[in-house]
């Protein structure tokens, strides 16, 4: 089973969308990639260091407010 989210990674999550002006898309695709990062390294939940690592990988461009 995919691993469910955790409270505090949620908000952090949303809390980036507000901040860099991530699409539906954009917030869509960097919660795909925190999910698998979560799965990979066997967590159940997934958690704020699972987004911050999905965020990472945006294109900088997209990272500036």
């Amino acid at each position: 089973a995919p691993p469910s989210w955790g409270g505090e990674a949620e908000e952090l999550l949303t809390g980036a969308v507000e901040r860099l002006a991530l699409s539906g898309r954009g917030r869509a695709r960097s919660a795909r990639v925190a999910a698998t990062i979560a799965a990979l390294s066997g967590a159940e939940r997934v958690a704020t260091e699972h987004i911050a690592e999905a965020l990472s990988y945006r294109p900088p461009k997209e990272l500036l407010p």
